[in-house]
């Protein structure tokens, strides 16, 4: 877990480089992975700032981008995201941990809490027809060593 976590930390600083002025992308990504084998199927970060459309949010990217890989299951008794875990930087939005649930991701984990726009109890509601763990990152700090974070705190991440 800790290997994935550190890996979706790094992942969220490449939008500082690949702009050499701001507005930057905001700092928020995520990784898919199948826990049976611990490779990584998906990842991105959030491209809001940079494509200007509002739901470009990094879990639905993510998503978006295991829907057409090549590795994608082809039943069709199986979801998107059927038993993945997914790894991001800042708690999912509302909508992310929704496109969660009808994707039917298995766990989600997160960096950072987003206090007043975070979806976190969502994926675990009794009246949902499918539910989906979700914990925020409370291991080594180390992972996050020089890590620069610029969202603020009424962001949808």
């Amino acid at each position: 877990m800790q290997r994935f976590m550190a890996a979706v930390i790094r992942l969220s600083q490449r939008v500082y480089l690949l702009r050499s002025k701001p507005p930057y992308d905001l700092p928020i990504a995520t990784l898919i992975v199948d826990p049976a084998t611990s490779r990584v199927l998906a990842s991105t970060y959030d491209t809001r700032v940079s494509t200007g459309h509002p739901l470009n949010h990094s879990v639905v990217t993510a998503i978006n981008l295991l829907a057409m890989s090549p590795h994608q299951r082809n039943s069709r008794d199986t979801y998107y995201a059927s038993g993945y875990d997914f790894y991001t930087t800042h708690e999912p939005c509302v909508m992310c941990c929704m496109a969660m649930v009808h994707s039917r991701a298995r766990r989600c984990v997160f960096w950072r809490e987003m206090r007043y726009t975070g979806g976190k109890g969502l994926g675990w509601k009794k009246e949902l027809n499918h539910k989906y763990m979700c914990f925020q990152w409370v291991g080594d700090e180390g992972v996050a060593k020089n890590a620069l974070e610029d969202v603020p705190w009424d962001v949808c991440a």
